[in-house]
């Protein structure tokens, strides 16, 4: 199982993993923070991109339920 997290619930992460021995890293998704002064890599604008559409598409469903 994989949840998608935005930015803003990455910093929660190791919290989570330090009470739940079994989840680990690969069980979350969230998109790539640039660095400062840094652009992203072709592959990594393109992995945003593509998580910020199945966020889009996962809330669509949510408001039609």
């Amino acid at each position: 199982d994989c949840i998608g997290l935005d930015g803003g619930y990455t910093q929660h992460v190791g919290e989570i993993l330090e009470q739940d021995h079994q989840l680990t890293l690969k069980n979350f998704c969230f998109p790539i923070c640039k660095k400062r002064l840094q652009p992203l890599h072709a592959e990594e604008a393109n992995f945003n991109s593509m998580f910020g559409g199945f966020r889009s598409i996962v809330e669509n469903t949510f408001s039609e339920l």
